[in-house]
């Protein structure tokens, strides 16, 4: 939907905020590989905002479908397997945890 690109956009310009002040020990994209595979931001522009990541600052991308890029220039990968969801057993998804 445009709204879910629009959001995304606006993320990655929070996250060229975020390198830009340099007062993070730790940021986490949640999800942005996600974002990535179903097209809502181009690898490119996230690659290009990915290279301006000051020194100091760990940075933690998670989602399934990693493009290949990502995976070169991560230090760490894991890979994680859905053994048991709540979801799948009824309960709603919750605001402020799972969106």
């Amino acid at each position: 939907m445009d709204v879910d690109k629009s959001e995304a956009e606006r993320g990655l310009e929070i996250v060229k905020t975020l390198f830009e002040k340099d007062e993070h020990d730790l940021i986490v994209l949640d999800e942005i590989n996600c974002t990535v595979s179903l097209g809502m931001l181009s690898e490119k522009d996230v690659l290009d905002v990915l290279s301006t990541k000051p020194k100091r600052s760990e940075l933690i991308l998670t989602g399934r479908n990693a493009p290949q890029s990502f995976l070169d220039l991560a230090h760490l990968v894991t890979e994680m397997t859905l053994k048991k969801h709540y979801f799948y057993s009824g309960v709603p998804a919750r605001e402020g945890v799972d969106y």
